[in-house]
């Protein structure tokens, strides 16, 4: 399928800057969200995100015109996040991936950065069914200025960018726990889930 849309969206041209964002999460322990749901976070995160990277890197291996790619995880990637477990190892992955395929074309006209934003203020946190705590509400930066940090950090080729002073400072920090201490302390930070989940509608 993202090739299908990818034909069809250079059908009238070439893309020069392509932006992966689409992606979702559920804010839930993983044995409590049925198995379709997962199927398609994994689709969506990950196996849409690569196809259409792959579309993008060979639609630029023989041209000199400068390429854009901007794939956007999560502080999650940093972390291992319970109650959103399957959402933060998919953006892990993402965070690896797309370091490594900037590595890859490191003095080439292709960049590729990888953004990773805490909370924003989208609809993501209600479909996802978060009731998060104060720290993790006051650090949640705008729709707005997490994309201004996005093109610019795309635009000076930079290999990841954490958007927000209280992000970067709690992705640099998390480096100084251990594995286990980290979990607990974004179990904290981010409560337990006191939601439902919303009820996907099929369009």
């Amino acid at each position: 399928m993202a090739r299908a849309l990818w034909a069809a969206a250079t059908a009238n041209g070439p893309i020069d800057i392509l932006i992966n964002n689409a992606g979702f999460g559920y804010f839930r322990r993983f044995d409590e969200v049925d198995w379709t749901r997962d199927a398609e976070l994994m689709q969506l995160n990950m196996n849409s995100l690569v196809a259409l990277a792959r579309c993008f890197v060979d639609a630029h291996k023989t041209t000199n015109t400068p390429a854009y790619m901007v794939n956007i995880a999560s502080t999650g990637a940093y972390q291992s996040v319970p109650n959103m477990a399957l959402y933060a190892a998919s953006k892990a992955f993402v965070r690896n991936f797309s370091e490594a395929l900037h590595d890859e074309h490191s003095g080439t006209p292709l960049s590729v950065t990888c953004i990773c934003p805490g909370g924003t203020d989208t609809a993501f946190h209600s479909a996802s069914g978060g009731d998060h705590s104060w720290i993790a509400n006051a650090s949640t930066k705008s729709a707005a200025f997490v994309a201004q940090s996005a093109i610019q950090a795309m635009l000076r080729g930079k290999r990841t960018v954490v958007p927000g002073l209280f992000n970067k400072l709690t992705c640099f920090g998390v480096r100084f726990l251990s594995r286990p201490l980290a979990s607990r302390v974004t179990t904290y930070v981010l409560g337990k889930p006191t939601l439902a989940l919303p009820v996907r509608t099929k369009g």
